[in-house]
């Protein structure tokens, strides 16, 4: 007997309707990431959602690339350091000296 086969949704669930995801190996390590002390999975997923949505949108409004195809959103982090001066007396963070 052949495996069942998972239909592939094309449009979103009705509104009011639950999201259905498995959650594999990597969605549960990247979830561990972002449930911070007091994160909501919900809220987390809706913001995800959101904030990828809408630069879809932008990429698309711009021109970026055509409204049939996915932008590529990479995100870039730069993880090192700011050099920064001596802080002055009295001060509460040292003036940037440099900023990417």
């Amino acid at each position: 007997m052949a495996p069942a086969t998972v239909p592939t949704r094309t449009t979103p669930p009705p509104v009011g309707r639950s999201l259905t995801v498995r959650i594999n190996e990597q969605l549960h390590d990247d979830l561990v990431t972002l449930l911070t002390p007091g994160a909501e999975l919900s809220s987390i997923v809706r913001c995800i959602l959101h904030d990828t949505a809408e630069a879809y949108r932008r990429a698309h409004d711009l021109g970026d690339v055509p409204h049939d195809t996915a932008p590529d959103l990479r995100i870039h982090y730069r993880g090192e350091q700011v050099p920064t001066l001596p802080m002055p007396p009295g001060a509460r963070t040292a003036p940037v000296l440099w900023t990417p």
